[in-house]
């Protein structure tokens, strides 16, 4: 539950997230029957209830820490809720994925941790980060070279990034492509001493390429 005193001061954007498609063929996954023409390109709107963000499973991208929780979880988070510049606090910043998601999407950050050893953390993992998870002038959360997360507001904007079908219809088979090649950086895979692994979306004309050196390739008191 969310409850805000004064509703001039509440912020709550609609946010949308990938469509999930099958890995053999990219269909989607959901039969939307009859109401395909009205297919969003991007993805639906997220409900109450995510599936589609999960738990830190192989300890080689955990921290030191027994409750830490994936980066781009805080980013749809604080896309949510925030605008660029704003401020962002966690009393309990641990091993400061707060601060990080808040730094990758130009907001300040505040973070308070009693333990030395996740201030130390904190600090070299911040210390590799920049204030480049955007498209042009749009913010968006991404993962294993995916946009994960976007606001609804945010969709006219960045429609243009993308090759889009004519048909919406198409939607049902065809996944979107960006036109231009993007980095994207991800959080480093131990405490911070490790350079940002970096994948890269390249141009495609009907389905987009992630390239890695781990994967195969496929198709379709922290204070600023």
């Amino acid at each position: 539950m969310f409850y805000a005193k004064d509703a001039t001061q509440l912020k709550f954007y609609e946010i949308r997230y990938p469509h999930k498609r099958n890995r053999t063929d990219h269909y989607l996954q959901k039969d939307y029957g009859g109401k395909k023409d009205l297919l969003h390109p991007f993805g639906p709107l997220v409900s109450d209830v995510w599936t589609d963000i999960h738990r830190i499973k192989h300890n080689k991208y955990r921290d030191e820490h027994p409750c830490q929780l994936p980066v781009h979880l805080l980013e749809r988070i604080i896309l949510m809720s925030t605008d660029e510049g704003e401020i962002v606090l966690d009393p309990f910043s641990g091993t400061g994925t707060t601060a990080i998601a808040a730094k990758r999407l130009g907001r300040q950050y505040i973070g308070f941790e009693l333990d030395p050893e996740y201030v130390a953390i904190s600090e070299g993992k911040l210390s590799q980060e920049e204030a480049n998870s955007r498209i042009g002038n749009v913010w968006v959360s991404s993962f294993i070279g995916e946009i994960t997360t976007i606001r609804d507001c945010d969709w006219d904007e960045l429609s243009k990034a993308y090759l889009l079908p004519k048909n919406a219809r198409d939607i049902d088979h065809t996944p979107i492509a960006l036109k231009t090649a993007n980095l994207i950086s991800h959080p480093p895979r131990s405490n911070g001493n490790n350079h940002h692994e970096m994948q890269r979306l390249f141009d495609a004309r009907e389905s987009y390429t992630v390239q890695s050196n781990a994967l195969p390739k496929t198709r379709k008191k922290h204070q600023k």
